[in-house]
């Protein structure tokens, strides 16, 4: 009996862990809405100029990572990166990554 013990105490310990998940499922979608300073389509980068911290009316610039060959919805078209222009609305859909945050969808107005 003391020869399980330890093998059930790491079966108990193995069921127990938590293995960090890279799918974007498991991470919470945010989103940021304001207008395009940049637009990088050598890169597939964005920068949109977002309204922080009201009321005190302070800018702040995000950076955005676009997947390669994602389109987006401009009125009742769709566009890619390279429709997308400086001082375009936009709101965009996007989770955190390390390196830059990951849209998953952009609506231009």
């Amino acid at each position: 009996m003391d020869k399980m013990l330890p093998i059930v105490f790491f079966v108990i310990l193995g069921m127990m862990a938590v293995t960090p998940c890279d799918c974007q499922e498991a991470r919470a979608m945010k989103v940021a809405e304001g207008d395009i300073s940049a637009v990088d389509t050598f890169n597939s980068t964005i920068t949109v100029k977002t309204l922080k911290y009201y009321p005190n009316l302070a800018y702040e610039e995000m950076m955005f990572s676009v997947p390669a060959g994602m389109q987006f919805v401009k009125g009742t078209e769709t566009i890619d990166i390279f429709d997308l222009n400086v001082g375009d609305h936009v709101t965009v859909k996007y989770y955190d990554d390390p390196v830059l945050p990951k849209v998953i969808s952009i609506v231009v107005y």
